[in-house]
Formats: C-alpha cells, sequence, structure tokens
C-alpha cells in the first residue's frame, strides 16, 4: 500500500482534494438528516403516504402508488378467477379426503412438503433465485384505506356471520385460539404482500415459508398422535385404494398451483382484496356443499350469503373507484 508521505501533494492539489473532502463530507451530512421516507430504498413506505411531497418551490412530486393499484384490471380479474377455482377445488377435495382418512395435519403437511419440492425443483432448473436481506430491511406497516373501503367490510363481516350462524360451539379456550388464529392470519396475509410487492418475489416467499411451514405441521401432527394414527389406518387397509392415493397426489399438486397462484394474487390485488375473497369462499364453499354433500342451510343461512356476495360487489366498485381517482392526475 502507497504511503501517504512519499507523494508530497502541492498547494493545488491539496486544494482540490480539500474541497472534495468538503464536498463529500457536506453529501454525507445531507444524507444523514434524511428521515427513513427519504431514504431511495423505502419505495414502500413511500407508497402509503396520503398526500404528494412538496418540493422547496412548491411543485408537486407524484406519490407512489400501490402496487395493485398499478395493476390493469384484466390481469388482476384473470388471477382472481384462478386464484378462485383453484381454493374452491382444493377446498372440495380436501373434504373428499377427510371424510375418508381423517389427519388434517398430516394433510398440511402434504401440501406444503409438495410446495416445498415445487419451488426447489423450480430453483434446481434455474427458474427461481433467491435473494438476501441484510438487518436493515423490515417489513411495512401503516396501510390505510378509504372510508368507503372499511364501510364495504361490513356487509361482508355480516354476511359470513349470517351464512355460517348455527354452526358456532366452541369452549372459551376454543375461542380464545380461533381469535388469535384470525389476528394471526391477517398479519400473515399483510406481511405476506409486503414482501412480495418489495425484494422478493412470490415464488421465493414460498420457497423460503414453504419448509418451515412442512416442518410445523408434522411436529403438530405427532403431537396430536396422527403420526401414529396413520399407522394403524395403514395396517387396517385404509390406504390401500389406489384412488385415494391418487386423489392425494392430485390434491398436493392443485395446493402447490393455488399456492404459487395466491401469492402472486395477493402482489397483484392486495392483501385486503385476498382477505374479502376468502370471505366470498366461505359463501361458495357453502354453496357447493348443498350441491355436491347435500349440506342443509337455513333461511338466515342463505340470506347470509346474499348479502356476502353484495358486499363483495360493493368492495369491488369501491376499489375500481379508488383506483381511478388514484390514475387521473391531481390538478
Amino acid at each position: 500500500m502507497e504511503s501517504r508521505m512519499s507523494t508530497p501533494l502541492s498547494h493545488s492539489d491539496s486544494s482540490e482534494k480539500s474541497d472534495d473532502y468538503s464536498e463529500k463530507m457536506s453529501s454525507e451530512s445531507d444524507h444523514s438528516k434524511m428521515s427513513p421516507m427519504d431514504s431511495p430504498r423505502d419505495l414502500e413506505a413511500q407508497a402509503f403516504l396520503g398526500d404528494a411531497n412538496q418540493t422547496e418551490a412548491g411543485s408537486t412530486v407524484p406519490q407512489q402508488v400501490a402496487h395493485e393499484h398499478r395493476t390493469s384490471f384484466s390481469t388482476k380479474l384473470a388471477f382472481l378467477v384462478v386464484y378462485f377455482f383453484l381454493n374452491l377445488t382444493l377446498t372440495v377435495s380436501n373434504k373428499a379426503i377427510l371424510g375418508s382418512v381423517r389427519f388434517p395435519w398430516l394433510l398440511t403437511t402434504l401440501h406444503a412438503s409438495a410446495t416445498s419440492i415445487g419451488c426447489f425443483a423450480l430453483m434446481g432448473m434455474g427458474y427461481l433465485e433467491v435473494k438476501r436481506l441484510n438487518t436493515r430491511e423490515t417489513v411495512v406497516y401503516g396501510r390505510t384505506y378509504s372510508k368507503e373501503t372499511y364501510i364495504s367490510m361490513i356487509p361482508l363481516i355480516l354476511g359470513v356471520a349470517l351464512a355460517t350462524a348455527g354452526d358456532y360451539y366452541a369452549t372459551l379456550i376454543g375461542f380464545l385460539l380461533t381469535a388469535l388464529g384470525v389476528v394471526l392470519a391477517a398479519i400473515k396475509t399483510v406481511a405476506t404482500n409486503r414482501l412480495i410487492t418489495g425484494k422478493f418475489s412470490p415464488m421465493e416467499v414460498l420457497l423460503l415459508m414453504s419448509p418451515l411451514a412442512a416442518m410445523q405441521c408434522a411436529v403438530y401432527a405427532f403431537a396430536n398422535g396422527e403420526v401414529a394414527a396413520v399407522r394403524i389406518a395403514i395396517a387396517d387397509g385404509a390406504f390401500s385404494s389406489p384412488m385415494l392415493g391418487y386423489g392425494l397426489a392430485a390434491n398436493a399438486c392443485i395446493a402447490f398451483a393455488l399456492n404459487i397462484v395466491s401469492f402472486q394474487t395477493n402482489k397483484v390485488a392486495g392483501a385486503l382484496t385476498i382477505s374479502v375473497c376468502g370471505n366470498v369462499k366461505q359463501a361458495l364453499t357453502i354453496m357447493l356443499g348443498i350441491v355436491l354433500f347435500h349440506v342443509h342451510v337455513g333461511l338466515v343461512n342463505g340470506f347470509g350469503m346474499i348479502v356476502t356476495l353484495g358486499g363483495a360487489a360493493y368492495y369491488s366498485k369501491v376499489e375500481l373507484d379508488t383506483k381511478r381517482n388514484k390514475s387521473q392526475p391531481k390538478k
């Protein structure tokens, strides 16, 4: 390494170095005064600013628009249609399989394992590459919606409650666990949306999360005694039918496809839209149950399904109006 003393600087060189050093220090000082919202890395956080930023000259800088509002309606609709189809298909398939062999944790382990194997296969073929996060990158929360969007949630929630009326029975512990599950599911949906609209692609999130989900479900299956029970079922010939094996293989493939489409739909449609779709799926599942499994529902349940679908239609209108307003330039 060259010594500083070996090449003495002239006055002009020293002056130029001093000016460069001063400019560098000034630039670093200005950068240190930047708020987290001003950092180029925090584009996702900037997407949630309520008003456009104002410059010193008084001009307006257009605000960053959330990813779902930058996606075309046709693309969003296509993903939602495929998501609904795969979701309902998997729900019906799950019901058929669990009617024969009641091992829900092992079935979920199969879903997560199939997703994990599929993602690793895609990575091995070069279709998927995982990025690395550093310690300064996080998930951003703080998304807000219009008052009309919040109002549109009321008929959705009320409709699902009416559609499932009569099926409510639980202990206090069961109720608390269910409430915790609802909160965790909401956090999971929002966190997934933040990840896949930021640095990670939907496939990367699947690759990282599916092995962990498979191991977690396997632990629960052991804890609940399903692993021991399935050994007894195999010995008794419960899995001897080849149709059951074909059904499990098809079920796993559908789960893998659904996970891919679900994560991508979350990205293009948004976390709230995915949650709304989940509520609508409950009503459609009951309708399919009536047709395929001869499920009997009352007048209140039927009215609840209508309210749910009406709430979903109202939410769709609000979202379209919001996107139209955001696409129009501000005067």
